[in-house]
């Protein structure tokens, strides 16, 4: 069997969650290649090749940005739109592949060339787009995924791209594709969409590699970078230092108003940051974006609690890195982050999206690890035995067989 997987790119969360599945498949046998645009590891192969063709691919990419200024929204979620693309579906419909698995491939595939891809096809939701508009995110009071864009919902002023992309998708999108889901909220989400109710879909999580993602030595992990202070760590990190969904307000908030709480603590902070915002802050250490898995894993084996206070996330690959290496999590009680963690026992789940309930859950889990009822062994052997990625690639083989079989779509 060869699988096809495309994604945009190969590094950030969605490109590495494409990585890793690759990997995984195989390790199973499975003849699985990764087509990128933007290639960042050895792992991927580029679907263009041509100075030419990637030149129209960046000028494209700078046009649908520019349109998107056409469209005021107060809405801070990333956009992406289609009006400009170069179709790579010939490539794809003439290649040897006997499934095309879709993973984020937002300036890679227009929406028109995703329903002309004559391959059987799996599509791995990363976030919310495909049932949205232009949006990746949408906050909880906005119904319009749900009920369908119109002028009638509007709350855009300008050009309503966010009505124009749904309306494409409706429009192509008529015969049903094979959903894959990493949580349990995503696919509540898809079951409610005009688009994809009616869809099949599997709920299968992200695989980790469990033996770079493991509890190391933690002494001399904060050693390695220079952790000399006695304090238990608190961590907290994402792709986006300072990204809203991922909770930076919460944080901020934290850190303005509960300053002799946190004192008790050595905050550590990885990723990349738009702004110095945390810097005017005492008592934290700021490290970059580290993309070498190891030294990840070793970081998370540093600390003593991994902070995670998205306001809506998939399934954010930080938290099941976090708990391959025996560190519990406190995040909130909503959207997919609720699932990596079972309350009290590998983590702490605290009301959304009160500060002040994070900060319980924070004394909580100090308490806990002083007092043996966390045991981070426990923790590891749990997300070792879930995102196994031997385990998950078998899901995705008879997912991929099922469509074969013509069992499903």
């Amino acid at each position: 069997m060869k699988v096809i997987l495309l994604s945009y790119m190969d590094d950030s969360g969605a490109g590495k969650a494409a990585v890793r599945l690759r990997n995984a498949l195989i390790k199973i046998g499975i003849n699985a290649e990764l087509w990128v645009h933007k290639k960042r590891t050895k792992y991927s192969k580029i679907i263009f090749n041509s100075f030419f063709q990637r030149l129209i691919i960046k000028v494209f990419s700078k046009l649908n940005y520019l349109l998107l200024k056409l469209q005021i929204t107060k809405s801070k979620e990333f956009h992406s739109i289609d009006f400009f693309s170069l179709s790579p579906v010939d490539i794809i419909n003439n290649s040897d592949a006997d499934i095309v698995q879709i993973n984020w491939v937002n300036n890679l595939l227009s929406v028109k060339d995703i329903s002309n891809i004559k391959k059987p096809i799996a599509w791995r939701f990363s976030d919310m787009w495909p049932i949205c508009g232009a949006e990746h995110y949408v906050q909880s009071s906005d119904k319009r995924w749900i009920n369908g864009y119109s002028n009638k919902n509007s709350n855009i002023k300008g050009w309503d791209l966010n009505m124009k992309m749904w309306k494409k998708k409706f429009l192509f999108w008529k015969k049903p594709i094979n959903l894959i889901l990493p949580s349990k909220w995503l696919n509540s989400c898809v079951k409610k969409s005009r688009i994809t109710k009616s869809w099949p879909s599997v709920i299968i999580s992200t695989p980790i590699d469990t033996n770079i993602f493991k509890i190391y030595g933690q002494s001399q992990c904060r050693n390695y970078f220079d952790l000399k202070n006695k304090k238990k760590i608190l961590l907290y990190g994402a792709n986006l230092i300072n990204e809203e969904r991922k909770g930076y307000k919460i944080i901020e908030n934290i850190l303005q108003n509960y300053s002799s709480f946190l004192s008790e603590y050595q905050i550590v902070v990885f990723g990349k940051e738009n702004e110095n915002l945390l810097k005017e802050y005492k008592n934290i250490v700021i490290l970059n974006y580290i993309n070498n898995e190891k030294d990840l894993a070793k970081l998370y084996s540093a600390a003593d609690i991994f902070l995670l206070p998205s306001l809506q996330d998939n399934l954010p690959q930080t938290g099941l890195e976090a708990q391959c290496c025996g560190l519990p999590v406190v995040t909130f009680n909503a959207t997919g982050t609720k699932e990596i963690i079972l309350h009290k026992k590998t983590g702490y789940l605290a009301k959304p999206y009160y500060p002040e309930s994070f900060i319980e859950g924070i004394n909580w889990l100090k308490n806990a690890i002083d007092d043996k009822r966390i045991i981070k062994k426990n923790i590891q052997k749990r997300a070792h035995f879930i995102y196994d990625p031997i385990k998950i690639a078998q899901k995705y083989k008879s997912l991929y067989n099922n469509i074969l079989s013509k069992k499903y779509l």
